[in-house]
């Protein structure tokens, strides 16, 4: 093999080695200094730039809640929310699918009903079968030809 394929191929297989570890790095700094781009409830209410009036919610970090504001209609940011309940569930920690620990998923059990345990729904009678239980008359026989 020539030496510069054995070159290339050499310092591709350094690449290939220390990648990884190096990448991982570069991702962790990327999502931690891009968090506010990645995150909308991390940016400020921005109204916009244009000159129409759309009533939107955003969510203040200082007082935790969604509030109200009046978008221009272009331009604004992603913190920008048609609906309060978007806004809520998005960024509202009361609204957050909290993950649940190993210790708490142990001591949930899943049960299912059990046959006999299950009412069953009664059934009113109908003003006809009422009248006849009251007269105590037996609905007519019905007979078929054989």
């Amino acid at each position: 093999m020539k030496s510069a394929k054995l070159g290339f191929l050499l310092g591709f297989s350094l690449f290939c080695l220390l990648s990884p570890p190096v990448l991982s790095f570069v991702e962790k700094v990327a999502a931690r200094l891009c968090k506010e781009f990645n995150d909308p409830c991390a940016l400020e209410m921005d109204p916009g730039s244009c000159y129409e009036s759309h009533y939107r919610f955003f969510y203040n970090q200082t007082s935790k809640k969604c509030q109200i504001f009046v978008f221009s209609g272009c331009n604004g940011n992603r913190n920008n929310f048609m609906l309060k309940i978007d806004c809520d569930v998005m960024c509202n920690e009361e609204y957050k699918v909290k993950p649940q620990s190993q210790e708490t998923r142990s001591h949930l059990r899943v049960t299912s009903p059990q046959p006999g345990g299950l009412k069953q729904t009664e059934r009113k009678p109908t003003g006809r079968q009422r009248a006849r239980r009251e007269s105590g008359r037996q609905p007519l026989a019905r007979h078929h030809a054989e």
